[in-house]
């Protein structure tokens, strides 16, 4: 409903469609500065285009999270620190705690998705990426991996207003930190590689997919994303029973 409103106002949709555009464009001229500056062909063992890949895919990501997540761990936030988070439960559910669209982006998402074909279309007329059928099969898997740990990080920093309510650092934390795994991991220092995978697993959002570009994705270390991943839905599960405990109702 908010979106069909936003349509009938021609300023909301025109200010949506190009502050979209000029926001993907900034993205891509800033990466060609990047390899212009540095004088350099490959940054990470990467080249441009491949750069321009990751941006898009990061942009299929970011889309999901604005639609999914965002809103409804917005509003479970405010829930838990109103302490009316069981009203959600024990009266029919309030369609705003699944709101699947964040209401003041609907335009914006679109536009995006729109310029994403256009992207993808471009890129793959002006550059062969020599991947097979089985890499993009590996490619949707990791994509929808990223998806999956990018909201589970998310709802994580919800749950720790269970603990010290309203407590919007964590949750804020994981929506901002979440850009720097656009980049080749091998450009970070070793020790930020190695605490942004296995503590604060933010190079499981989108960067594995690099190692498919390359051609050096190992089942060892599918493997590992798969074990990282299960560890995270556990320590969600157990944050969530026992935080339950200790939230207070306002009723």
């Amino acid at each position: 409903m908010s979106l069909m409103r936003q349509f009938l106002y021609r300023e909301n949709v025109w200010l949506g469609l190009w502050g979209t555009l000029v926001y993907m464009l900034v993205q891509i001229l800033f990466i060609k500065y990047l390899f212009g500056a540095g004088r350099v062909d490959y940054i990470g063992g990467y080249d441009i285009y491949q750069f321009y890949l990751m941006l898009a895919f990061g942009q299929v990501i970011i889309t999901f999270v604005f639609w999914f997540v965002i809103e409804s761990s917005y509003k479970a936030t405010m829930q838990i620190y109103k302490g009316k988070l069981d009203y959600f439960f024990l009266r029919p559910m309030n369609i705003r705690f699944l709101m699947m669209h964040q209401e003041i982006s609907g335009i914006q998402s679109l536009m995006t998705v729109a310029y994403l074909v256009i992207i993808f279309y471009y890129l793959f007329s002006r550059y062969d990426f020599g991947l097979t059928g089985w890499d993009w099969f590996l490619i949707v898997i990791l994509l929808l991996v990223s998806m999956f740990v990018h909201l589970i990080l998310h709802w994580l920093g919800v749950l720790i207003n269970f603990y010290w309510p309203n407590f919007w650092g964590v949750w804020q934390f994981m929506g901002s930190i979440s850009d720097i795994s656009r980049n080749p991991k091998q450009v970070y220092p070793p020790f930020w590689q190695t605490i942004l995978t296995y503590v604060i697993p933010i190079f499981l959002i989108n960067n594995p997919i690099y190692y498919i570009l390359d051609h050096s994705f190992s089942w060892e270390f599918g493997a590992q994303i798969g074990l990282i991943v299960v560890i995270l839905l556990m320590i969600f599960m157990i944050l969530w029973k026992d935080g339950l405990k200790r939230y207070s109702s306002a009723a």
